[in-house]
C-alpha cells in the first residue's frame, strides 16, 4: 500500500504517487518596513493541503476548484 486516499479513503496501490491538493489558503500582505517607501507585496500562505489519488485529482480539476480562503493577515518585515 502506498497511501490512502484522504477523498475517497480508498488505499492505493504500491508505487503510486499522491496528488496534494491545496485546500485552505491564507492570504497575506507583507510590508517592508526599512525600505525608502515602505513597499508591499502580497502572497499566500498554505493551512491545508490534503494526498488525494489520480481520480479524485481529476474530478477537482475537472470543477475548477479552487481552495478556500480562510483569512487575510498583514505581517510587518523589518530590513
Amino acid at each position: 500500500m502506498s497511501f490512502i486516499c484522504q477523498e475517497c479513503k480508498k488505499p492505493q496501490a504500491q508505487g503510486k504517487k499522491p496528488h496534494i491538493l491545496v485546500t485552505e489558503i491564507r492570504e497575506v500582505t507583507y510590508i517592508h518596513h526599512g525600505i525608502e517607501g515602505n513597499p508591499k507585496s502580497e502572497g499566500w500562505e498554505i493551512i491545508k493541503a490534503i494526498l488525494v489519488c489520480n481520480d479524485c485529482y481529476q474530478k477537482y480539476q475537472s470543477q475548477n476548484f479552487q481552495p478556500k480562503v480562510v483569512e487575510k493577515v498583514t505581517r510587518i518585515v523589518r530590513h
